[in-house]
């Protein structure tokens, strides 16, 4: 008597392998992506305290000019990354764009560097009614309402 697996066996305990695969890869993406959606978390609020620093002392730009953060003379920086011009900050994982208050509203757009290069999602703050919104992408949908447990309003399909 031959001891071993059969043909059938083995393509079963595979086929089996890539069913539990593909159910456990997405769960693990959305871990991750959450994981790094505390930088993104520790860095808003550091924005956020800069623009009401700003607001706060100086009141919001004049029509048709923006104040982009690097110069709020805040004097706490942001983590994680580095500048690459007046309104933009990189990091591993994300790109923060548009960083300024303008003179209705202050604002940002987040990307995730490890999907695409268009806004993940974004973030406005107009006079404390913070508003988080995206354009019907799923991690944008999920960052927005993880938000929404720190007081910002949820937006969806609004670009």
């Amino acid at each position: 008597m031959k001891k071993g697996f059969t043909l059938i066996e083995l393509l079963v305990v595979v086929l089996i392998i890539g069913i539990l695969s593909a159910i456990a890869l997405p769960q693990y993406q959305k871990a991750v992506f959450k994981s790094r959606l505390s930088e993104v978390m520790v860095n808003l609020k550091t924005i956020g305290n800069c623009f009401d620093m700003y607001v706060l002392e100086h009141g919001l730009p004049a029509a048709g000019s923006t104040v982009y953060m690097k110069d709020m003379g805040c004097t706490v920086e942001l983590t994680g990354g580095q500048w690459t011009n007046d309104y933009t900050y990189k990091t591993k994982n994300f790109i923060y764009d548009d960083i300024g208050c303008g003179h209705e509203k202050c604002h940002l757009h987040v990307s995730d560097k490890g999907f695409t290069n268009d806004p993940t999602f974004a973030m406005n703050d107009y006079e404390n009614d913070k508003i988080c919104f995206t354009q019907n992408k799923p991690l944008g949908r999920m960052a927005c309402k993880m938000f929404e447990e720190h007081g910002w309003t949820y937006e969806d399909d609004v670009w």
